[in-house]
């Protein structure tokens, strides 16, 4: 029987990759922030290396901004800091450009947005256009409630964070987390009656509850 083997591409590829996964995966708290700059620097170097060997691509350029935002994690420099956000900006949108109909890549660019500019009506622009590509999961919808559910410069209005988070638990409706948010933001909103049976449906369910949830509900009773 032939040996199955993946051509020679391939590896070259998918062993660059590994390394640089293994990189930006790595949780070392005590790491001196100096040794991992430089390790996320060879691999912001080994992404923009691909990208000019396989071309336009879509993933590849959100991991390159990804890259930008670790780096800005352990820049000791407010000029340095300022760097890595616009980079990391530039390159998601270089990636919705290039890949427009992914509805990852518009939900990754509205986080961009808001953590790199605080800008919440261009975030708010990119999650809408994700969740109306109509594939988005259920963690997108979450994440766009999240952001947008606390701040007054929000064009998001109540009503639709709680359709994003509604959707949300149909999704994943094992959730605990995602049906306290959302009772959170019913009791807000002066639905109790939603807010209690959402809140009943977090303490049943068999996941782990977040801890700040938990302290949520106990106030309120």
């Amino acid at each position: 029987m032939k040996e199955i083997e993946l051509d020679s591409r391939a590896k070259s590829l998918l062993s660059v990759l590994i390394k640089a996964k293994e990189i930006v995966d790595k949780k070392i708290p005590l790491q001196p922030p100096k040794q991992r700059s430089e390790e996320l620097q060879n691999v912001l170097n080994s992404y923009k290396a691909m990208s000019s060997k396989i071309g336009q691509n879509g993933i590849l350029y959100s991991a390159i901004a990804n890259c930008n935002l670790l780096l800005e994690s352990v820049a000791t420099e407010d000029e340095h800091k300022v760097k890595y956000y616009e980079q990391a900006v530039i390159w998601a949108k270089k990636a919705v450009e290039c890949d427009p109909n992914n509805a990852s890549l518009h939900a990754y660019l509205g986080l961009i947005f808001y953590i790199a500019n605080v800008d919440y009506v261009a975030s708010a622009d990119e999650f809408r256009k994700a969740i109306s590509l109509g594939t988005c999961d259920a963690g997108v919808y979450a994440m766009a409630a999240f952001i947008h559910q606390a701040s007054v410069d929000s064009p998001v209005d109540k009503k639709e964070i709680i359709e994003w988070l509604e959707t949300a638990v149909r999704l994943m409706p094992m959730n605990p987390d995602y049906h306290a948010f959302l009772g959170r933001i019913y009791f807000e909103n002066g639905q109790t009656t939603e807010a209690a049976r959402e809140w009943t449906l977090a303490l049943l369910s068999s996941g782990p509850l977040q801890k700040g949830y938990l302290e949520t509900i106990k106030s309120h009773i």
